[in-house]
């Protein structure tokens, strides 16, 4: 396919087949280019790649490592400090941060450098230590035991192989911990938050991360990110299903807390256990939508995406390592090519998009997506196993309606409908 563009009608672009020389279809992209200037970026199209990674707005830039890139603001570290960095420039952020390990304090130098890394670490270590048992104000004597156990279970170590039912208990924990969380801000909406006020951008513990949690209750969301484990490597492999997603069930900081817990069972003991190289992921995301399914309209969820990013690149700087879109038409390939030019360089290099057929029904492009998988020896397989999963989750979907019908049918709520677990 190429492309040819029409002058005189601005912004226009038409697609036409090599072989046939016959217009497949056609696109005015002004409005798209309009979009994604006010919805991702704004004014940092106008500003230097430097401002662009500040953002805080991209999907992508939220786990990003740009530092390869030559985007990264780290600074000369000769500069910055001088003291001893003992063979690591974040020597001197291990020092002033001793609670901090030291991938992490690694992640938000490389992210940040040392001068500005200060104050992100700092807020992290405060939102770590917001989640840690006795932070919550959990005795294991008191009546909320079992929040206590839960967090204990979600701490535990994960296997060298991530299993399908650990993946879903450490989803099912992590939004117990978010809407637990929720109902103390309820209880005390001047002292408790989902995030401290200075990830969030407010000064005072008195303002609360999330406007109005009055109409939000402990309900069953569905698992719409998988993890997979790559072998004999520090890379996980993220599937996410977003056309599961259900806006109306829970907030984007809802949703940010519960996502932020996840990927800290994820990449955590990685960390630990291989302390010569950052755990990273790549994110592949399957726009196929199903019939049980949300199925929400892209433009619906910006909002829930632009809130994400920035809570995660505060809490997780330094991990995505690509964005893979899969499968998309043709055509969105080609407007993507056509519009890179006006992304930032961390976006424009770490995002791929794989053509095939978008419908609900539709196989996956293996051979294309292959060619991105890290593991020569079981990437097939890995292929395999995500279509498997996602095929588990339309079916799961499929039940939980059935539920649903029949419990109101019977005149009953949905609070007590939990989702199976993974089998």
């Amino acid at each position: 396919m190429r492309i040819r563009t029409r002058p005189l009608l601005k912004g226009s672009v038409s697609f036409f087949d090599d072989d046939e020389d016959e217009e497949v279809s056609f696109v005015d992209v002004e409005p798209l280019f309009e979009t994604i200037r006010q919805q991702f970026f704004r004014s940092n199209l106008r500003s230097s790649q430097s401002n662009l990674r500040s953002s805080q707005t991209s999907l992508s830039a939220a786990f990003s490592n740009p530092s390869s890139l030559g985007t990264t603001n780290c600074g000369d570290p000769d500069e910055t400090s001088t003291k001893d960095t003992d063979n690591n420039p974040w020597s001197v952020l291990e020092e002033e941060f001793p609670s901090a390990s030291p991938s992490e304090c690694q992640r938000f130098w490389t992210q940040y450098g040392n001068d500005k890394a200060r104050a992100p670490l700092k807020a992290y270590l405060e939102w770590r230590a917001l989640y840690e048992p006795y932070s919550l104000g959990i005795s294991r004597s008191s009546q909320q035991a079992p929040m206590d156990s839960s967090w204990k279970r979600f701490s535990t170590s994960i296997s060298s192989i991530r299993p399908a039912e650990r993946d879903h208990e450490v989803w099912e924990q992590a939004w117990e911990i978010a809407w637990y969380q929720v109902e103390r801000c309820q209880q005390e909406p001047d002292e408790v938050f989902l995030f401290p006020p200075s990830i969030c951008g407010h000064s005072s513990k008195k303002h609360a991360s999330v406007p109005d949690l009055s109409k939000y209750r402990r309900t069953p969301i569905p698992q719409y990110l998988f993890a997979h484990y790559v072998p004999e490597s520090n890379n996980i492999l993220v599937q996410a299903l977003p056309a599961q997603i259900d806006t109306k069930l829970a907030c984007a900081e809802i949703h940010s807390l519960a996502l932020a817990l996840y990927f800290y069972d994820l990449f955590s003991e990685l960390d630990d256990t291989n302390k010569s190289q950052l755990a990273t992921g790549d994110l592949w995301l399957d726009v196929r939508g199903a019939p049980p399914w949300a199925n929400p309209k892209p433009l619906q969820l910006i909002p829930l995406i632009r809130t994400v990013s920035t809570r995660l690149l505060a809490v997780h700087p330094e991990r995505l390592n690509r964005l893979i879109v899969f499968p998309v038409p043709g055509w969105a390939v080609a407007i993507f090519n056509v519009i890179s030019g006006v992304l930032p360089q961390v976006v424009r290099e770490r995002t791929v998009l794989v053509a095939g057929n978008a419908s609900h029904n539709s196989t996956l492009p293996m051979d294309k997506m292959a060619v991105h998988m890290d593991d020569e020896t079981t990437k097939y397989d890995t292929l395999q196993d995500m279509e498997r999963v996602r095929r588990q989750a339309v079916t799961k979907a499929e039940r939980v309606k059935e539920q649903l019908q029949k419990r109101e049918q019977d005149g009953r709520g949905a609070e007590s409908l939990q989702f199976a677990g993974m089998p």
